[in-house]
């Protein structure tokens, strides 16, 4: 299968240059590939890389889905954006995790290895032209979204570190000032007592002090005649 699709991509790829009035050695030296690889590429013998295929598309000038639909009448078109090899890999891991299948299953249904479906999610490698055209028919995606768009969901958005400060000093002011209205009361108790202990004259203690003193000093002036024996 992925033979006869190379040999189709490879024709299309050809008869594009041609109508452009490019010669191999232009196309490769768009791509940075040599006359040999172009050859190889143009009669089947080879799958144009993953990677390679938006910067093809801007040297035949045709889109990514023009490529796909081998589409021979193309109009002309903004430049294809260049290759994200993340925003690649995580695409494929989110469509696989979405439709929930492990990579052996995914590998299976596409005919392909376990380890290569791994490489494809973990950005160490990419897929060929026609691996990549079987993703795009098992998860019914066009070449752009796959390529361009960011599949999986954006996370929620969280309150920025300012917001963050600001709404925490809100928060402990508030704590503050619940903490310091419940004990108020217990303070100014306090300090009330230790006003009237330090200014105002304790009467009750002064009475019985002078009591103490005035009974100490009338005992004092008590004059104790001792007799002598009488015989």
């Amino acid at each position: 299968m992925f033979v006869m699709e190379q040999i189709k991509i490879g024709t299309y790829i050809s008869e594009r240059r041609k109508a452009l009035g490019l010669r191999q050695a232009d196309l490769g030296a768009k791509l940075s590939y040599s006359v040999q690889a172009i050859s190889k590429m143009e009669k089947g013998q080879s799958s144009p890389a993953g990677a390679l295929l938006p910067a093809l598309c801007n040297a035949l000038n045709i889109t990514l889905e023009d490529l796909f639909a081998r589409n021979e009448k193309p109009e002309k078109s903004n430049p294809v954006p260049p290759f994200d090899g993340l925003t690649f890999a995580q695409n494929v891991s989110f469509l696989r995790i979405r439709e929930g299948i492990s990579q052996y299953a995914l590998a299976k249904a596409l005919h392909i290895s376990k380890r290569s479906v791994a490489n494809y999610e973990r950005g160490v490698s990419v897929p060929s032209f026609d691996v990549v055209e079987v993703y795009l028919k098992h998860y019914n995606l066009t070449p752009s979204a796959l390529f361009n768009s960011t599949l999986a969901p954006k996370p929620a958005a969280h309150p920025s570190v300012a917001k963050r400060v600001i709404w925490g000093s809100f928060g402990a002011l508030a704590l503050a000032a619940i903490v310091v209205g419940a004990t108020s009361p217990l303070w100014l108790k306090k300090n009330s007592d230790d006003y009237n202990r330090a200014y105002v004259p304790e009467t009750s203690s002064s009475s019985s002090s002078s009591s103490n003193e005035s009974s100490s000093s009338s005992s004092s002036s008590e004059v104790v005649t001792i007799t002598p024996f009488e015989e």
